[in-house]
């Protein structure tokens, strides 16, 4: 997965990663950075199609996928 971000972007800063999730972080803007630059910010790219909008939308999408991982939704 990754988050594309820019560098001074309130809604960008508002994004938290969990520590134990290993998710690489893009900033779309700086000069050396030549990659996929999605025309709205931030954004995580869970797989190729599969984008999800906003910080608090990430936010809940990757608290989600951690609380997975720590069991709490296992019988």
């Amino acid at each position: 997965m990754k988050l594309y971000k820019v560098i001074d972007c309130e809604q960008c800063e508002a994004t938290h990663i969990p520590k134990e999730l290993n998710i690489e972080t893009v900033f779309v803007d700086k000069p050396d950075y030549k990659g996929f630059a999605p025309e709205n910010v931030p954004v995580l790219q869970v797989a190729p199609g599969f984008n999800v909008n906003g910080a608090q939308y990430i936010n809940n999408f990757l608290n989600t996928i951690k609380s997975a991982q720590d069991g709490f939704y296992k019988k």
